[in-house]
């Protein structure tokens, strides 16, 4: 088989009780379809960026609001596939945190029989870095057979919660913002990879890098990259994209 999809769904957990009618809510309902498409579906492959190159050996996050423990299967010979062939560290990992965490509560609420790999991409690596674990992830598809839907963290700029629901305009987390949506909306990868790592890291858009590889992978694997839906919602811009 191949990667059959590419999806992003913001990562920060408050967006998650964003329910209600009002700023927020029409991106909380796509983030909630993006991930249940589940027909072909074999892995999901979940990325985020952290300080290092890590391929999780466990999808375990905590509970809501003190609830049990949560954890969705990971497909282990995919994980071995795309470590040898990204060079990434397995992580042995008894509960997962941060973005990777939030990724993982979305599946196991609207997805939990589709295993896992939560995959963790160097925060501040370069386009080269990024195009070789687009293509390994391509790859280790191939090799083991599965159709593979890869789910990257959509979180772009971010002005601060006392900017509401809009970035400052004219501010460089609004220039970011307008420049990475419109990168995404034309499946222009070459265009997304200039706003990084630097400027990305500059502006807090911690998404960039994980954005970058599903729009590298739509372009390799002849995927329609999807219409990206935005907004920015408390001061931080967020991205969701469809399969």
């Amino acid at each position: 088989m191949k990667v059959q999809a590419v999806a992003a769904v913001p990562a920060a957990a408050r967006l998650r009780a964003v329910a209600e009618p009002g700023p927020g809510a029409d991106l909380f309902a796509a983030a909630r379809e993006a991930v249940a498409v589940d027909v072909g579906i074999e892995t999901r492959v979940l990325v985020t960026a952290g300080p290092s190159g890590v391929v999780h050996d466990r999808a375990v996050v905590s509970g809501v609001d003190g609830a049990a423990d949560l954890e969705v299967p990971v497909d282990g010979e995919l994980m071995a596939a795309v470590s040898g062939r990204t060079g990434f560290s397995r992580g042995r990992t008894d509960r997962l945190g941060g973005d990777l965490a939030e990724l993982v509560r979305w599946c196991a609420e609207l997805a939990p029989q589709i295993p896992l790999l939560p995959l963790e991409v160097p925060e501040h690596a370069g386009t080269g870095t990024l195009e070789a674990v687009a293509a390994g992830l391509r790859a280790a598809a191939d090799v083991t057979g599965r159709a593979v839907a890869v789910v990257a963290a959509g979180d772009l700029a971010v002005s601060g919660e006392g900017a509401g629901d809009g970035h400052p305009p004219g501010s460089a987390a609004a220039r970011f913002d307008e420049q990475a949506v419109t990168a995404l909306r034309r499946g222009d990868p070459a265009a997304l990879a200039a706003l990084g790592p630097q400027e990305a890291r500059s502006v807090g858009a911690k998404g960039w890098a994980p954005l970058l590889i599903v729009s590298l992978l739509a372009r390799m694997a002849g995927l329609s990259p999807g219409t990206p839906l935005y907004q920015c919602h408390r001061g931080c811009g967020r991205v969701v994209i469809a399969p």
